[in-house]
């Protein structure tokens, strides 16, 4: 599912904002050991009056799950104007190593190494100041596309010390008391249809 709805996204934005898909680059398969063919450019692309558009992309898994993490197919080959991401399927959220001694992350195409990251570096809060870095630097009234997938919340799943403790005891009550409390609280915010409740609702797994 997560191949389909990325995607739609670039196709549908892509079109929204003046990009015409290439139609004429092979299919790949990301499991496949071999890399395809460049992609080759679009005719005509070099001649347009028109302004460009600002494609950015601070992404997670660009690689593992996607596209493919060959030459000809990343980001910055594929009409992205600015990029950050990660490469592989994971990597941790901190300033670190998670497997081996590569991080996996790039800057504009070019290999982030772990000396250049700050010692307080969370990849959820990096990732949001690098996309709000990309929109401000645009020219007001120019056309954008910014597409950033987290690596959160999939494995490894990892947060600061001070943020463990944000949420202790908001659960304790258990998973009836919590849907209860929700319920409640969007029927009071016009959020479910009137006359709407749980009195048909049967569990399906056991606490």
């Amino acid at each position: 599912m997560r191949f389909e709805v990325r995607l739609f996204a670039l196709v549908f934005f892509g079109g929204l904002f003046g990009c015409s898909p290439n139609t004429e680059a092979p299919a790949y398969d990301a499991s496949s050991d071999t890399a395809p063919e460049a992609a080759p450019a679009q005719a005509g692309a070099a001649e347009t009056e028109t302004p460009p558009n600002i494609l950015f992309i601070v992404a997670d898994d660009i690689g593992f799950t996607d596209l493919g993490n060959v030459d000809g197919y990343m980001p910055a080959d594929r009409g992205f104007d600015r990029s950050w991401m990660q490469l592989g399927g994971s990597s941790s959220y901190f300033a670190e190593y998670l497997t081996g001694d590569v991080l996996g992350f790039e800057d504009d195409g070019r290999t982030v190494e772990l000396a250049e990251l700050p010692d307080d570096f969370y990849v959820t809060e990096h990732y949001t100041d690098k996309m709000l870095g990309y929109l401000q630097s645009t020219e007001e009234g120019t056309p954008w596309f910014a597409y950033m997938p987290y690596t959160a919340p999939h494995w490894p799943l990892m947060l600061p010390d001070d943020w463990l403790d944000r949420y202790a005891g908001r659960y304790d009550d258990g998973y009836d008391a919590l849907r209860a409390r929700r319920f409640e609280q969007a029927s009071e915010a016009g959020v479910l249809p009137p006359g709407s409740n749980l009195d048909d609702y049967q569990s399906r797994a056991e606490p």
